[in-house]
């Protein structure tokens, strides 16, 4: 009887270490993709403010940004214009009609405090625009002119050179999380 109790006892620490080694075995997995999940939404947060920042830039300077230094003094000193256009149309004598435009600035704001401020964008350091969340480095930033059928097009591309998940760091960060592309005219994720 008394090797039973302590069979039965043995049996039951074994169990229960059994059970906690099975758990931590089941649980480490999901933490790690909850781990990885939680840093690609920080990623793709960043990506898609230097998207809106980058369309921006083309708007303004008819080019997108190559240089990561000039895109954080674009956001830091770069203003916005807003101005009302209004048509006026005045038939002449001889029967047409003529339109004037008349374009009024209503006012100039700056872009740092306006549209990209931390109520648009929370979370987002601008000075740290080019750094890629929890790895410290820097996002690979490309931006050119292409030849389309006979047509020259502005494109641009943000990189991230140090994926966390394991999926997007196969065949040299094939799949890495990025915006717009090298060789097609487009401003979207490769996750969207």
């Amino acid at each position: 009887m008394n090797k039973l109790r302590i069979f039965s006892a043995v049996l039951f620490i074994l169990s229960i270490g059994l059970s906690y080694f099975l758990y931590i075995k089941i649980q480490e997995p999901i933490e790690e993709a909850k781990r990885i999940a939680m840093i690609e939404s920080r990623v793709i947060d960043k990506l898609k403010f230097i998207r809106d920042v980058q369309k921006e830039y083309i708007l303004q300077n008819n080019k997108y940004c190559r240089s990561w230094d000039t895109l954080q003094m674009f956001v830091n000193e770069g203003k916005k214009v807003i101005t009302q256009t209004k048509e006026y149309v005045i038939t002449m004598s001889y029967g047409a009609d003529t339109s004037i435009f008349r374009v009024d600035t209503l006012g100039i704001f700056y872009l740092k405090d306006s549209v990209f401020n931390s109520t648009n964008y929370p979370g987002i350091n601008i000075s740290e625009i080019s750094r890629i969340p929890f790895s410290g480095k820097t996002f690979e930033i490309f931006a050119d002119r292409i030849d389309r059928s006979g047509v020259m097009v502005d494109v641009f591309e943000v990189k991230d050179v140090a994926p966390v998940n394991p999926v997007r760091k196969k065949n040299n960060n094939e799949k890495a999380l990025k915006i717009g592309s090298r060789v097609d005219v487009t401003t979207s994720g490769n996750w969207e």
